[in-house]
């Protein structure tokens, strides 16, 4: 691994430790209510569909009381906001059940908590 890609792989760790620690400052035990594992980082690219380029972001697995098990994807965009995509890990393929796009940092808990827990009372 050359030094540029390891600077990349790097870059993507701390994007992603910098979105979860961001879901946690609004809420912290969201992470935890939601069952929360398997987080990934995911390096900058550009979506082959829309031609955004991402900078980063971090992907997860989630078990939530609306959805059950589902993925959720936290992309860092070039405005400097957060896309966010919940998908449902389905045998022929992942199915998008919900999406947000330029979200706000002290957004991302209450939006991605209303996606896959139950309606707050």
């Amino acid at each position: 691994m050359n030094e540029k890609e390891s600077q990349r792989i790097n870059e993507a760790r701390q994007i992603a430790q910098t979105i979860l620690a961001q879901i946690s400052a609004s809420d912290p035990a969201a992470l935890l209510a939601w069952g929360m594992e398997k987080p990934e980082a995911i390096r900058d690219f550009k979506a082959p569909d829309t031609g955004m380029y991402y900078l980063g972001g971090v992907a997860f697995r989630v078990n939530g009381a609306k959805v059950g098990i589902a993925v959720v994807t936290v992309l860092l965009n070039g405005r400097d906001m957060y896309d966010i995509t919940i998908t449902l890990p389905l045998h022929n393929g992942p199915v998008k059940i919900k999406s947000f796009t330029d979200v706000y940092c002290d957004q991302l808990e209450e939006l991605i908590d209303g996606a896959i827990e139950r309606n707050r009372q």
